[in-house]
This record gives structure tokens, sequence and C-alpha cells, in this order.
């Protein structure tokens, strides 16, 4: 009898858990504030970022996505501006591998 209560327990906590995890999916909860500053700082880090604001993040299973405006210099041309854009989520993949 004993056992089977600590086996009901672990099984009680462990659907809590996931139906925790899952409300949270569903709901769309934002990323944590840290994660978004980082990957501000990676992108600003990039040559030709003047600046980089407007970030949003949300999880999309076990991914991260993230929406970013990023400025660059106005004369600089579509094609240098698209190759800094490339430079930019290259770099942050690259640090956020896990």
């Amino acid at each position: 009898p004993v056992a089977g209560v600590a086996v009901s327990g672990l099984i009680v906590r462990s659907g809590l858990k996931i139906g925790w995890d899952s409300v949270h999916e569903l709901a769309d909860v934002g990323v944590e504030g840290a994660l978004l500053g980082e990957v501000r700082q990676q992108a600003e880090l990039v040559e030709g970022v003047l600046r980089c604001h407007s970030l949003r993040g949300r999880r999309m299973g076990p991914y991260v996505s993230v929406d970013m405006c990023i400025d660059v210099n106005p004369w600089t041309s579509i094609t240098i501006a698209h190759q800094v854009r490339r430079e930019v989520i290259s770099t942050v993949k690259r640090e956020h591998e896990e």
C-alpha cells in the first residue's frame, strides 16, 4: 500500500509538470528577458548593425523564435543589408545552438 501511494504520487507529479508545460506552450508565453538581452548584444556586435530594437521571442517546441528590427546605415545597399541580416542570423544561431 505504501509503495502504491508513492508511485501514485510520482505519476501525479509528472502529470502536473507535463500539464503545466503544455499550458505555457499553448498560452504562447514569451521568452525570458535575459535571453533576449543576449540576442540583442550578439546582433549589435555584427559589423554593419547600428542598432537592434523591438525584440520579441516565443517558444516553439524545443526552439525559440525571435523577431527583431535591425538598423543599418541608410546609405547601405539592399544587397549589403541582406548580407548583414544573414550574418546576424548565423551569429545568433551559432551562439545559441542548445
